[in-house]
């Protein structure tokens, strides 16, 4: 920025952008072709993939990215872009649900805005372990209510 105003440092000709996500430091960009394209650290735009829709939020969770769907739905994808099998129950669940918005939290849970159908928050699957002792055992031995 100067004492002028903002002086660009580079411009994209005819790239015909729709829109442009920043996710875990880097800069993502979609096009009318929901072609979606990585500037790289040489501000060099490199074409990742070509995806079936417009995206209207991309998020990085659980080592992969999740793109909300410009009309509805949402999809998994892994480093690479391409599709993972992760959340594929929570997938499936929201393919007829307009998503606006999708955070992630510090402690792993994921949150998605709707459209018409609230904050939905979705908490990581985890397996829990832990080392059992003397003093744990009589933990055990407690009735549960479920």
């Amino acid at each position: 920025m100067t004492a002028q105003g903002v002086k660009p440092v580079k411009t994209l000709a005819n790239s015909r952008i729709s829109n442009f996500f920043v996710v875990s430091r880097k800069l993502f960009f979609t096009n009318a072709d929901n072609e979606l394209w990585q500037l790289g650290a040489q501000l060099v735009p490199q074409k990742i993939s070509r995806l079936r829709a417009g995206v209207k939020s991309v998020s990085y969770y659980q080592s992969g990215y999740l793109v909300a769907w410009e009309g509805l739905g949402i999809a998994m994808f892994d480093s690479q872009f391409r599709a993972s099998g992760l959340m594929q129950q929570e997938v499936k669940q929201l393919a007829s649900t307009r998503v606006t918005s999708v955070e992630t939290a510090k402690d792993g849970v994921l949150w998605i805005g709707t459209d018409g159908n609230g904050l939905i928050k979705i908490h990581p699957k985890t397996n829990h372990f832990c080392l059992l002792n003397q003093n744990s055992i009589a933990d055990l031995n407690k009735p549960v209510r479920a």
